[in-house]
């Protein structure tokens, strides 16, 4: 059992190390593909590539080496030992961050950066504790993303913006302490 809570230790240490990552590396792939692939070619080590092309084998075609750690992120979110612990600002950030940076893109890459990262959001709508603790990050980087969203041309993407929105929208609406008919929370002027 000591070992099980020092390997969630380490994972939990590692974690903003990752969301780190995953965004820096997504900023450079958005700004300029070919340069990020090129680049990334030269500079990622051969075990990398190694476990890298293991990952791509298993689930993922067209996601650049450094983009692969959201494969990670999604897994961990569906794990019962660590889908409370790693719900973070930083995460709900870089949530949107995608959201917002892939509209209109329609590379295979970007679909399934964008595919992932809607997984990774239904995650986080199930979560009502996360979703009520984090509301103030939700409500500011992710409900303005999706309401764009729920107007996409691509139906999934369309139906996935919907339902997290209406998911989160449930969950805020019957909270007091977030939505109240005065107006008087901050959240809700």
């Amino acid at each position: 059992q000591y070992c099980l809570l020092c390997l969630i230790d380490g994972v939990l240490e590692i974690i903003p190390k990752v969301l780190t990552q995953i965004k820096k590396d997504f900023n450079k792939y958005i700004k300029d593909p070919k340069a990020f692939d090129a680049e990334e070619e030269n500079t990622v080590s051969k075990a990398m590539k190694d476990a890298t092309r293991k990952i791509k084998t298993n689930k993922s075609e067209h996601l650049p080496a450094g983009m692969v750690l959201i494969i990670a992120v999604y897994d961990l979110l569906k794990s019962q030992l660590f889908k409370n612990k790693i719900i973070s600002k930083d995460l709900i950030v870089l949530i949107g961050l995608i959201l917002e940076k892939t509209e209109g893109l329609e590379s295979d890459t970007v679909i399934e950066i964008r595919n992932y990262n809607l997984l990774i959001l239904e995650n986080l709508c199930t979560n009502v504790k996360a979703i009520l603790v984090h509301n103030k990050a939700i409500v500011d980087h992710i409900l303005p993303c999706l309401i764009t969203r729920i107007q996409s041309s691509d139906p999934e993407t369309k139906f996935s913006c919907l339902k997290s929105f209406t998911d989160l929208i449930t969950q805020y609406l019957g909270d007091d302490k977030i939505y109240d008919a005065d107006g008087t929370q901050e959240t809700t002027k």
